[in-house]
């Protein structure tokens, strides 16, 4: 049978449709519909207390109106609510109702009464979920729910056109700054040289961070069912890249700060590569980029004064080498290493001027952070090269993944990707992005999407304001849109409402979802208990699973080892490359990278040798002593054989009158005057006085003792 929804009686009803209850039931289509049932549709009413729309009405048609313009204003002034804060005030909007409906004046007007639900909401505080479901369904093209994003209050309130006005024309503002320097033309307004604007900023970006963002990863294969995950080896440290960017598109020398206390010589020294052969300190108007850098370090890793100042001087070097016209501006945040006094007083003196931005604004004003993701993106792009380079070049080869990075590794990235990142048009279209073109200021190109609040126009203007942005004024200065009397506002927005499409309305049949497709079967390895045996979670079910257990090990100990599986095999960890680990002597502060290149060849080169100094001194050493050795054997030698009968056949003996220790195995004119000889003498001697099976052990060895001295045996006469 036709199930008539309230909507389809009023689109049929008032057209054609019959005017009683009874007409009604004497039409074929309306006969299994009762009389009181007939006249609750008429009245909009689907079921007793559920008025159109749903059985979960709560509010009229135009108290959602107001409540949805009320949520969308909120959001408009940073200011979303949830749930709790919508039931908060559905249920001040039915109390608003009920003492409407009681005041003297509104009893003639016909406002309708509370529903069932809505007195239940206004009894309990709380509204059913069903009425949010239907609630989101009508108002689909006023408001929504979306996901919530936090944000920082304090940035979130830089974010307006004021901080845009005041960035541009306030007083001390950029364009005043450009006059009083002589960049801009006070009367045209028009940047006559855009090489002496420059913007700088740092950027961090991690050695090697395992993460989807910024073009690290790439797709793998996996199960159906599967998670993608591949093991790396991560390195967190974060290094900064400092950037500084001419209006005209020009890349300066870069600084790279490096969180040590004293730089190694596998950082500047390469049997691939140098850095020095990549930044070799020369000026590149066509390519329109510097190829000097900066390397910082200190052990905190974080820019200061004395380092910035080093940074400084060498921008300074290089507007010289491109003869820019003095003075320049330098757009800058408001970090603390740019406060210091030495610093000022040096900038002033070359004629370099800083203009800092106003706090938290960096996302909007700063030209860098525009196209920042772009870096990071080409860095973890180069980086995943770089491992399956480093991979392929070990021996045996290894996988990518079990490279380990470090400093050297973010170095060779960096040298590679630094020049090709971004392109002159690049670096001038994020000038573009904070309002600065190559020849006069356009606030109006700065990228508004997160702005929060009323979006005002020119200094001096009248703030421009939507519909939704004057119901959030009337909201928070305290104007009741809940009221169930129809207002002038109340009725233009009936009309823009009902000049908007209308949500579909629901049928009242269940809809059943189809049945899932048959899926495949999922062999694993699970011991399965056989059908009638013990149910799961006995103690016979579980000491039948012990025994099968029990028996696959036994198995598995007859067979000797486990076998290696093809998908996962056992490979021995690589082994990690082994670095030069010379520190660089005074490398703490700032050094351009040719001048770490030449103090770490002089030291690499010294070093090299004075081991090969040392390597022959051990050389010689080594074989004088054998000369030595072998000296000493034949003179002792030549004295055996000469006693105790002489065996040269000379008149005069030359082994005569020499001695010949027993304890060194040494020959020589006088006794052994060794300590080691001197005192194991000592004790034969003190053994041979005791006397007694300790002098019989000794008799021996003192029998030697003949004519030169005790513990040297003498030529004497036979």
């Amino acid at each position: 049978p036709i199930l008539l929804t309230p909507r389809a009686w009023q689109d049929n009803g008032a057209a054609a449709g019959p005017a009683t209850a009874g007409e009604c039931l004497k039409q074929p289509q309306f006969k299994h519909l009762t009389k009181r049932t007939i006249n609750r549709r008429k009245c909009g009413e689907i079921k007793k207390g559920a008025t159109v729309g749903g059985r979960h009405r709560i509010l009229t048609d135009s108290e959602e109106v107001s409540l949805a313009f009320w949520l969308k204003g909120a959001n408009t002034a940073a200011r979303g609510k949830n749930r709790i804060a919508q039931t908060t005030k559905i249920v001040a909007m039915l109390k608003l109702r009920v003492a409407v409906r009681k005041a003297s004046q509104y009893r003639k007007r016909e406002i309708q009464p509370l529903s069932h639900h809505a007195k239940v909401a206004l009894r309990t505080g709380k509204v059913n979920k069903d009425f949010f479901q239907g609630f989101y369904q009508r108002v689909a093209h006023i408001v929504k729910e979306k996901e919530q994003h936090v944000e920082d209050k304090t940035r979130s309130d830089t974010y307006n056109e004021d901080t845009i006005q005041e960035h541009f024309y306030a007083p001390a503002g950029l364009e005043a700054c450009l006059i009083k320097h002589g960049i801009m033309d006070p009367i045209t307004k028009l940047i006559t040289d855009p090489r002496r604007l420059l913007n700088r900023d740092e950027c961090p970006q991690f050695i090697a961070y395992c993460t989807t963002r910024g073009g690290g990863q790439m797709l793998v294969a996996a199960g159906t069912r599967d998670r993608a995950v591949t093991l790396a080896h991560e390195n967190r440290e974060c290094l900064t890249v400092d950037m500084v960017w001419g209006l005209d598109g020009f890349a300066c020398g870069p600084g790279i700060l490096i969180a040590r206390e004293n730089l190694t010589e596998s950082i500047i020294l390469d049997d691939e590569f140098e850095l020095a052969s990549v930044f070799d300190e020369r000026i590149y108007e066509r390519d329109a980029h510097s190829t000097h850098a900066l390397i910082h370090n200190n052990k905190a890793g974080f820019q200061t004064q004395e380092l910035f100042k080093d940074a400084t001087e060498m921008l300074d070097r290089e507007l010289t080498e491109r003869s820019v016209q003095r003075p320049v501006v330098i757009m800058s945040d408001c970090h603390e290493s740019r406060y210091g006094a030495d610093l000022l007083e040096w900038c002033k003196s070359v004629e370099i001027f800083f203009f800092f931005e106003k706090p938290k604004t960096s996302g909007f004003l700063q030209a860098q952070d525009q196209y920042n993701r772009k870096f990071h993106y080409e860095y973890n792009k180069g980086m995943r090269e770089h491992r399956i380079r480093v991979a392929n070049a070990r021996k045996p080869p290894c996988e990518p993944e079990d490279v380990h990075l470090s400093v050297k590794d973010f170095l060779s990235v960096f040298s590679t990707v630094w020049f090709s990142w971004s392109s002159k048009m690049d670096r001038i279209t994020a000038f573009r992005r904070v309002g600065i073109c190559t020849d006069k200021l356009r606030p109006d190109l700065v990228n508004r999407k997160n702005f929060t609040g009323a979006v005002l126009g020119k200094a001096g203007a009248a703030p421009r304001t939507s519909a939704a942005a004057v119901a959030a004024a009337a909201a928070a200065a305290g104007a009741s849109t809940t009221s169930a009397v129809e207002t002038t506002q109340q009725s233009r927005r009936r009309s823009s409402v009902a000049s908007a499409p209308t949500p579909p309305v629901a049928e009242f049949y269940f809809q059943y979802e189809p049945p899932p497709s048959p899926q495949p079967p999922i062999h694993c390895s699970k011991v399965v208990t056989p059908e009638g045996g013990p149910r799961r979670g006995t103690s016979a079910y579980w000491e039948n699973k012990y025994n099968v257990m029990r028996g696959i090990n036994l198995q598995w100990e007859a067979y000797g080892t486990k076998p290696k599986t093809v998908l996962q095999p056992v490979v021995a960890a690589p082994a990690r490359e082994k670095r030069k680990r010379g520190h660089l002597n005074d490398s703490h502060g700032c050094s351009s990278i040719q001048g770490l290149t030449v103090k770490a060849r002089k030291q690499h080169t010294d070093r090299v040798e004075k081991e090969e100094k040392t390597s022959d001194n051990k050389k010689e050493r080594k074989a004088a002593n054998a000369a030595k050795s072998a000296a000493t054997a034949a003179d002792a030698a030549a004295w055996k054989a000469c006693h105790p009968t002489c065996s040269c056949d000379m008149a005069v003996c030359p082994q005569r009158k020499l001695t010949y220790c027993v304890w060194c195995e040494r020959v020589m004119k006088n006794g052994c005057r060794k300590p080691a000889c001197k005192e194991k003498v000592a004790a034969a001697a003190a053994a041979e006085a005791g006397g007694g099976a300790a002098g019989a052990a000794n008799t021996d060895a003192l029998a030697l003792v003949v004519g030169g001295g005790p513990g040297v045996v003498g030529s004497g006469d036979g």
